[in-house]
This record gives structure tokens, sequence and C-alpha cells, in this order.
């Protein structure tokens, strides 16, 4: 069986997208990518990661700073409020 690979997905502009070179990069691989969708519900993000054979991170908007207590970097790129 080929592993299922979980690649996390950039949100904007209402809707969630990965780059395609990142996708064909899992198949070229032998895996069968799984775009995660964005969720802030951690019981679902752990249901679906419980199905994952590996996971790459992508890439993406910032996190929010200030969800872990800190100020905004001023270099910051685009940061998603809330995450």
């Amino acid at each position: 069986m080929k592993p299922i690979i979980g690649v996390t997905a950039s949100l904007g502009e209402g809707r969630v997208s990965v780059d395609n070179d990142v996708l064909k990069s899992v198949l070229l691989a032998g895996g069968i990518p799984y775009i995660i969708p964005y969720s802030d519900d951690l019981s679902v993000m752990d249901e679906i990661v419980q199905h994952l054979d590996g996971l790459l991170l992508s890439g993406g908007v910032d996190i929010d700073p200030t969800f872990f207590g800190e100020e905004p970097i001023p270099n910051s790129g685009e940061i998603m409020p809330g995450i």
C-alpha cells in the first residue's frame, strides 16, 4: 500500500490551496497526497492525522502571534487572524 501523506494547505480569499508541484512531488515519491482542510477544532485535526502515514508542512500564512500572547513582528508575512 502507498503511504498517505497529509499536506497542509494555505488559506486565502475564502479558499484553501496547495501548490501543484508539492502534490506532484508526493506522487512521484510514491505517496498519496491528502490535502488537510483548515479547522480550528483540534479533535478534527487529531482524527485526520490518525489516518496519515506522514505529514508535509507546505507553508502558508503566518500564525497570529497574539495566539501565543506575543506581539506581531513588522516583517511578518500575511497573518491569518485567530490561528
